[in-house]
């Protein structure tokens, strides 16, 4: 029992490796944590968006016209993940 559980918190801090572990002390700190976050999103969604072919960029701009400020960021996140959604 206490090896699972040693090897469970092992495996818990590989899923932060290479992210800022440390927690915001203040509402600006977490306001810039998550602007880094969503700009780096951006960035990655936005190379992801060139290697496209032709015609489905043209399908990404009506999503970022249409999607509004809860959903696009989701669909950006699930994009760069690699992972397809339902738009």
């Amino acid at each position: 029992m206490i090896i699972s559980v040693a090897f469970f918190c092992l495996g818990q801090d590989s899923l932060y490796l290479g992210q800022d572990r440390r927690e915001p002390t203040n509402a600006d700190e977490a306001a810039a944590q998550k602007a880094k976050a969503e700009a780096e999103i951006d960035s990655k969604y936005q190379v992801w968006v060139r290697t496209l072919t032709p015609a489905h960029p043209a399908w990404e701009r009506i999503l970022q016209s249409e999607l509004g400020d809860f959903y696009l960021p989701i669909h950006k996140r699930q994009k760069v993940a690699g992972r397809s959604n339902a738009w």
